[in-house]
């Protein structure tokens, strides 16, 4: 192996130095995505306790801003239905990158209504814990709280990171 020298001369008399301040600014991240736009959940029954048939959603995670610890993943529903009650279970958390992950706020389904409940919480892997790149799973499904009536309900599901 052949070593490679490189000489330059110094520059003779006095130099001056150029000296700037350089502002590096990182852009902040908040970001979820899901793998699925829209999933049905279909009672075969109408009395109370029925179920529906249960849909996994595959959700990715991009932040790097989170400073809160509990709720940083919440979801509603846009609309209550008599009767009826959205449940949610949060699976694990795969961290891909960051200095925080995931775990969930509640073992179990629990039933989301027409404001924010808490999914996920943040947990501090090292330094500041403010960034979380991975992937979680949320379970859906639907119960019946009573009999209900013959209907097609459109809901419109949210789920939101919340950072500060």
């Amino acid at each position: 192996m052949a070593a490679l020298l490189l000489s330059v001369p110094a520059a003779s008399g006095a130099g001056e130095l150029a000296s700037h301040q350089v502002t590096i600014s990182v852009p902040q991240a908040s970001e979820i995505s899901g793998d699925l736009q829209s999933f049905n959940l279909a009672f075969q029954d109408f009395l109370q306790g029925s179920e529906t048939n249960q849909q996994v959603v595959n959700y990715r995670i991009k932040a790097n801003n989170l400073s809160r610890n509990s709720g940083v993943v919440q979801a509603k529903v846009s609309v209550s239905i008599d009767g009826v009650s959205v449940k949610a279970d949060v699976g694990a958390y795969h961290k891909q990158a960051g200095n925080a992950h995931l775990v969930e706020s509640n073992a179990g389904f629990i039933s989301l209504g027409e404001n924010y409940t808490h999914l996920c919480d943040r947990q501090t892997d090292s330094g500041d814990g403010a960034v979380a790149v991975g992937n979680f799973s949320v379970t859906y499904k639907a119960a019946a709280d009573q009999a209900i009536s013959a209907q097609d309900v459109l809901v419109e599901l949210s789920i939101v990171i919340v950072d500060i």
